[in-house]
Order: structure tokens, then C-alpha cells, then sequence
């Protein structure tokens, strides 16, 4: 349980233990699911002591590891034709432009979606490879925002310039696009592997879109509202294990919690500059514990939150170093620990490890 007061935050655990973590917000100005299997990095050596939080002498319950600007931050050294070919054509080596969405698949692969680069990096550190989508000879991508997976490995990739769903299989190849003509400007995605559904974020329409396995819209969910239920821009989205839709309605500066079924549940979150309070909310994922983590593009930070919507800890302000962000958006976190944050402006992927209650 949480409550906040005047000197921090008190997050008790199951087991009665409790911690106190500053949750001063910045307020800089500024602008999803599929994770099933942690990767590494490992903590950078470069950075020692790595960064804590809470900071001081309690017990830290996050952990910055590393960051990822490019396959080399993973391991991944290109091979001598590759180097070659760089040298011969003047290529640049592979780096992060913008990224935004976040997924790690069932390979153990790290997926981001990069609308500056108009492609999907896929990092894979334990084979050492690294790939993009789309291969050459498909059709481009516009503006990949987020990606994630089902049960069988199929990545689905929202192209928000282009109002459609790409779909990959494992190894990258095009499987077709869905959507055409039934999106405005999708964004967030999550898969309910339980429920064979996709469920899109149309921030241009203000709803969810539902797609069966087969590429058929199952609902519409929502309108455009300050109500219940209803949607004013929403960007981003994560299922919980029990089904339930966790969904940043972000000009409403809250994140909306629906049953299975999309029906309302709660909300929780409001315009300010206080804790708990949302400015920009983007990415949004769920810890082993069920701690709700949203990414705040206006505050560069991550505020984590119970399960009743009550704040607990935030990590993260402005600036370029090891935690700090500049307009931070997707989010996502592989077997309920590892933290992969997009840090757009930055042109990196940050990684934090939850250490427990």
C-alpha cells in the first residue's frame, strides 16, 4: 500500500517490508507488451556504482544496467564481409534514431521500433546477430511506433503514417499488413495470447481495435470522451496475466483500466505536477509483482504505481546520463524484471532491473 506525505513515499511489500523513495517530478518539457524472456545486457562495467532507486542507504528496489544505442552495446560485432561492405559503400554502422516501441520475444530477442529510422531493429545477443525490418524487397515502413508478439513468434508492427498492422514472422519475412482503411493513426499494441485477440491503440479515432487471429476487427472499444471509458488520444497499452487492459489515455492524463472484455474497470492519474499526477503518459508495463511502471514523456521519468493505482517510487529526470531521459516513450518489461525503456531524444534504449519489494 502507498501513501504519499511531505517526505516520500512508503511502498509496503507482502511482506510488510516498506521503503521511501523521493518523487519530487521534473517538469521538463517534452514530447509495449510482448516481453516474455529477459536478455542481457549485463550491468555496464562503465558505469560503477550503477544507479540506484530509492537512492540513499535503504534498500534499492531499481537497478540501471545499461544502455543500448547499438549492436556493439549488446556484443554484436558485425562480420568481415559486413565490415567490408561498410567500408566499400561508406555505411554508417547501425544506431538507434528514434526509438519508441520496446518488445522482447520469446527468442530472447530485444525488437525496437524506430520511426526516425523508419525500421525495426531486432538485437539478438544471444545468437549475436543483428537484423532489420523490413527485409529488402518489402514494402517500407513509414513510422513503426510499437511492436509486439504472439504465441507462434508473429510480430506485428504499427505503422501509425500508414493506418495499418505490418506482420512479420519470426525470421522477418512480410506475412501482409491488416488494417487497411479500418486505422486512423495506430499506435500502442498488445497480444492476448489467452484470448488469440490483438488489440490496437487508434489514437487517431480515440478507441481500441480489436483483431481476431485471422485479421478481423472483433470490437471497437471506446469514443473519443473525458468520461468513463472513453479515450482523448491514448498511446500505448499492456495486458496483465489475468486479461485485464492497462491503456494510457494520455490527453485525459490517466491510464484506464478495462476487463477482458474492454469494459471500464478504473482510472487512475490526473493533470498536475504532483506525485501520482501524469503529464505526458506513454509506456506502460507490469513487473513480476504486478506494480504497474508509465512512462511520463513531460516529466522524463517512469512512476510506478500499485495495483489501486496508488504511486509507489518514480526513477528518471531530464538529462543524457545513466536513468535520465529526454521525452521517453515505450516500455517494457521481459519476465517480470527486466526494464527496457525507449529513450527517444537520447537514441537509446536504457535497461533497469527490478530488484523485488
Amino acid at each position: 500500500m502507498a501513501r504519499a506525505s511531505a517526505g516520500g513515499v512508503h511502498l509496503r511489500g507482502s511482506r510488510g517490508r516498506a521503503f521511501v523513495g523521493s518523487l519530487a517530478l521534473a517538469t521538463a518539457v517534452g514530447a509495449t507488451a510482448g516481453c516474455q524472456t529477459p536478455a542481457p545486457p549485463s550491468p555496464s562495467a562503465s558505469v560503477s556504482p550503477a544507479p540506484v532507486w530509492p537512492p540513499g542507504a535503504g534498500p534499492a528496489r531499481i537497478r540501471w544496467l545499461a544502455e543500448v544505442r547499438g549492436p556493439a552495446d549488446l556484443g554484436i560485432q558485425p562480420g568481415r564481409l559486413t565490415r567490408l561492405w561498410r567500408w566499400i559503400s561508406g555505411s554508417e554502422t547501425p544506431r538507434l534514431v528514434r526509438p519508441h516501441g520496446v518488445a522482447v520475444d520469446a527468442r530472447g530477442r530485444l525488437w525496437v521500433a524506430d520511426p526516425g529510422a523508419r525500421l525495426v531493429h531486432v538485437f539478438d545477443p544471444v545468437r549475436r546477430k543483428y537484423t532489420t525490418i523490413p527485409k529488402r524487397g518489402d514494402a517500407p515502413l513509414l513510422s513503426p511506433v510499437a511492436v509486439t508478439h504472439d504465441g507462434r513468434g508473429t510480430a506485428y508492427v504499427t505503422d501509425s503514417a500508414a493506418g495499418l498492422i505490418r506482420r512479420f514472422d519470426p525470421d522477418g519475412r512480410s506475412l501482409g499488413d491488416w488494417g487497411r482503411g479500418e486505422l486512423v493513426r495506430p499506435t500502442g499494441a498488445a497480444f492476448d495470447s489467452q484470448a488469440g485477440l490483438l488489440w490496437v491503440v487508434d489514437t487517431g479515432s480515440h478507441k481500441l481495435v480489436v483483431y481476431d487471429e485471422q485479421g478481423h476487427i472483433d470490437r471497437n472499444v471506446g469514443e473519443r470522451g473525458s468520461g468513463v471509458g472513453r479515450f482523448n488520444f491514448p498511446t500505448h497499452l499492456t495486458i496483465d496475466p489475468g486479461g485485464r487492459l492497462f491503456v494510457t489515455d494520455t490527453l485525459n492524463f490517466r491510464v484506464q483500466v478495462l476487463s477482458p472484455m474492454g469494459e471500464p474497470l478504473f482510472a487512475f492519474g490526473e493533470a498536475g505536477d504532483g506525485p501520482g499526477a501524469l503529464s505526458k503518459p506513454k509506456g506502460v508495463a507490469l513487473d513480476r509483482d504486478g506494480h504497474v511502471y508509465v512512462v511520463d514523456g513531460m516529466f522524463d521519468n517512469v512512476q510506478i504505481f500499485d495495483q489501486e493505482g496508488r504511486v509507489l517510487l518514480h526513477f528518471g529526470e531530464r538529462g543524457a546520463g545513466p536513468g535520465q531521459f529526454w521525452l521517453p516513450a515505450g516500455l517494457c518489461i521481459a519476465a517480470g524484471s527486466r526494464i527496457y525503456v525507449a529513450d527517444g531524444y537520447n537514441q537509446r534504449v536504457q535497461v533497469f532491473e527490478y530488484l523485488g519489494e
